[in-house]
């Protein structure tokens, strides 16, 4: 009952996880960039790759499990490659606003 409690008062994890709060932290911010990116459609290639590599850890985890990469991750991995691909942000995105200010310099 003790250690429940000790638990309870210091947050998560405890003395077990010291880094947890700038890994969380982190991560928070990593996915509201890339979240944030793809739906203003501000450097969407860049957001997409960062979307990837967000995912990257999950394929590593699942890597033994002998499943393919199209069973678990699929509803993220094809739309973010696709993203990856094509400057959809030129289309109907700042990115489009973006590349008229730098004159078509703009690499997204």
């Amino acid at each position: 009952m003790g250690r429940l409690c000790d638990v309870h008062r210091t947050g998560f994890g405890g003395d077990q996880l010291p880094n947890w709060g700038f890994f969380g932290v982190f991560l928070t911010l990593a996915e509201l960039a890339v979240g944030l990116g793809l739906i203003a459609g501000v450097a969407t290639r860049l957001a997409a790759v960062g979307g990837l590599l967000l995912i990257a850890p999950i394929w590593v985890m699942l890597w033994h499990t002998g499943l393919h990469l199209w069973e678990y991750p699929a509803e993220d991995l094809l739309p973010l490659a696709l993203l990856a691909a094509v400057p959809a942000g030129r289309v109907a995105g700042l990115d489009a606003r973006l590349a008229v200010r730098f004159h078509h310099r703009w690499p997204f």
